[in-house]
């Protein structure tokens, strides 16, 4: 008895008999000294599939050294998936389904790209959407304030964004 898994596309070869879709089958195979011998094969065929993955993000509207966490969810690859992230085409990250950066700054974008040596696949690699962040930050100058010891000093700060919080640190 033979049990046996190929991709389409493939097939079984048993003597002379080739065989390409799924079912169970006998082939006899006959000899010269009249000992013949019974083949029983049990063939499931598989289609091919094509990998795919994305990416979601948890947040995609940030403050500048905010932390951002993607995570990718990959179809038709496997179990053994291999992740390559990237941010404006470089590398980053580690070999995983998440990548967590503080270090983003506005406009960058995020990708996945997946390889796999999973079978019955169309190719071996895909590549996500890609997500285009919005990293906000406030900047501006303190103007130079004359003020007396002892008395208030009005600082207008003109910050052209909004919702913004000010903490003020002296020294």
């Amino acid at each position: 008895n033979l049990n046996k898994s190929i991709c389409s596309g493939d097939s079984v070869v048993i003597g002379t008999q080739s065989f390409n879709a799924t079912g169970n089958y006998s082939v006899v195979l006959s000899s010269s000294e009249n000992c013949d011998s019974t083949v029983n094969l049990a063939l499931l065929v598989s289609s091919s599939l094509t990998p795919s993955v994305s990416i979601s993000e948890n947040k995609n509207n940030i403050c500048l050294g905010e932390q951002a966490v993607f995570t990718a969810t990959s179809i038709n690859s496997g179990n053994a998936v291999n992740y390559q992230w990237l941010v404006n085409g470089n590398t980053v990250g580690t070999n995983s389904n998440k990548f967590t950066t503080n270090s983003l700054v506005n406009g960058d974008v995020v990708t996945v790209g997946i390889s796999t040596s999973a079978s019955c696949l169309t190719t071996n690699t895909a590549t996500s959407n890609a997500i285009t962040m919005t990293v906000n930050s406030v900047s501006f100058t303190i103007p130079n304030v004359e003020y007396c010891n002892g008395k208030s000093a009005t600082v207008d700060l003109n910050i052209p964004q909004t919702n913004y919080s000010v903490f003020w640190k002296n020294g």
